[in-house]
């Protein structure tokens, strides 16, 4: 069941309907990059500090928004049939939801490792099948539920935003 804009109302455009979502997904990069700078500060002897380097470390994650946003765009100006224009939108939130999640796995690797989740790292462990009982032993409930609310983070921003920029 679609919901429908009331009387008067203008209904919301494409890039409307999925441009919150590239901008908390945004949010949750730069959260998963300072916590994993806080995670460096905290395991070196020194304990320097790396926050103020936060702009440097997150420089190529809000370059990937901005090109997938942008991405994302042009796909949906260029196709006129409503229902490839759908497709687009929910290719586009997957993408996102999948980012976000990706960004809180590689910082719990980080805090569990202490080293960055890189091709490298999978290959070395062939494709993660020479770590899965690590893996298994290092899972608990926090770390998952870590997991899940990047997504049902980009979620609640999205939620929150509509509300706020364009109320019903």
């Amino acid at each position: 069941m679609t919901r429908r804009a009331p009387p008067g109302a203008a209904a919301l455009a494409d890039t409307q309907r999925v441009s919150p979502a590239w901008l908390g997904l945004a949010v949750v990069l730069v959260a998963a990059r300072a916590w994993t700078l806080h995670l460096a500060e905290l395991g070196s002897p020194a304990h320097p500090r790396y926050l103020p380097w936060l702009p440097l470390a997150v420089y190529q994650d809000l370059l990937l928004v901005f090109v997938l946003a942008g991405l994302t765009r042009v796909c949906l100006q260029a196709v006129a049939r409503p229902g490839l224009r759908r497709a687009i939108r929910c290719f586009a939130w997957l993408v996102c939801l999948a980012c976000a999640a990706y960004a809180v796995v590689a910082a719990e690797v980080y805090r569990f490792l202490h080293m960055p989740l890189t091709y490298p790292l999978l290959a070395m462990s062939d494709h993660l099948r020479g770590v899965r009982s690590s893996l298994v032993a290092a899972t608990t409930s926090l770390r998952l539920m870590a997991v899940v609310a990047g997504p049902l983070f980009v979620i609640v921003f999205v939620v929150a935003v509509r509300r706020r920029a364009w109320p019903e």
